[in-house]
C-alpha cells in the first residue's frame, strides 16, 4: 500500500496545478507525512481508502476527488 500511496502523492505533486491554492506547501507536506504514517501502521485496503479521502479533503479543492468505485 505504501507504494501504492507513493505513486498516488506523485501523480498528485506533478499532475494538481491547483494543489498549493488552499494550502501551503509545508501544509500539504504534513498531510503527506502524516497519511503514510497512518498507511505503515494499517491492515486494510479499507484503511488505505479512508487514508486517501482524508488526504484528498485536506487539500481543499472540489475538482480531485478520491471516490470507490
Amino acid at each position: 500500500m505504501l507504494k501504492d500511496f507513493e505513486l498516488f502523492k506523485e501523480i498528485r505533486l506533478k499532475g494538481n496545478s491547483g494543489l498549493y491554492t488552499y494550502r501551503t506547501k509545508n501544509q500539504i507536506d504534513s498531510i503527506y507525512t502524516w497519511a503514510a504514517n497512518e498507511i505503515k501502521r494499517s491492515n486494510t485496503y479499507r484503511d488505505f481508502y479512508t487514508i486517501l479521502c482524508q488526504v484528498t479533503d485536506y487539500e481543499g479543492s472540489l475538482h480531485n476527488g478520491t471516490y470507490w468505485i
